[in-house]
């Protein structure tokens, strides 16, 4: 029996739609193939895959829609091509797509201003509907929580380095990202 073709990778995989309960995906069909493996990645809050679970699309279907997901659930897409022949099977690379977690994740946290008792950090979250709350920690200590994507610390001493560290929570409280950097206070102009 003749072993069967290598595959292409699918290409064009994306993302069409999400909200909180549901993702959509769509990708083009490559010559060489007889289905699809789609691989869902379900992550914790620090990007680690808790779960696997893989779904066999046929043929006739460029699309995926993932429903019914829990509120805070991360996930993360793979998707290969399986070409077929008898009882061997072949995949190709597979492609990865984010999916819904980069949504949630912080990015560039900057301290944006200092005096010499206080700093201000801000961040970015590609989309903030995702985020009931940013918990804000000085030294591995809680300093507050907020809405909004810049946080002001004070009460500090002037020209110190801190260790700052800023977390997404969505829903009661789910663990989505964190991301840590150094702020400093100035000197004291008096």
């Amino acid at each position: 029996m003749p072993r069967p073709p290598d595959p292409d990778p699918p290409t064009d995989f994306e993302v069409t739609s999400w909200s909180s309960s549901s993702i959509s995906l769509a990708w083009d069909c490559p010559d060489k193939f007889s289905s699809f493996l789609l691989t869902v990645f379900y992550l914790d809050g620090a990007d680690h895959v808790t779960e696997e679970v893989l779904f066999l699309q046929k043929e006739d279907r460029f699309a995926f829609v993932l429903s019914d997901l829990e509120p805070c659930t991360r996930v993360k897409f793979g998707l290969q091509t399986v070409c077929q022949a008898g009882v061997e099977s072949r995949y190709s690379r597979m492609r990865l797509n984010d999916g819904n977690s980069a949504h949630s994740g912080i990015e560039a946290l900057t301290q944006t201003s200092f005096g010499p008792d206080n700093y201000t950090l801000s961040w970015e979250v590609k989309n903030t509907s995702s985020v009931s709350m940013f918990k804000v920690y000085h030294q591995e200590a809680l300093q507050g929580t907020t809405l909004l994507t810049s946080f002001t610390v004070g009460g500090l001493l002037p020209c110190q380095q801190y260790r700052v560290k800023v977390e997404a929570l969505c829903g009661d409280g789910v663990f989505m990202s964190a991301m840590a950097v150094a702020a400093h206070t100035g000197n004291n102009s008096y």
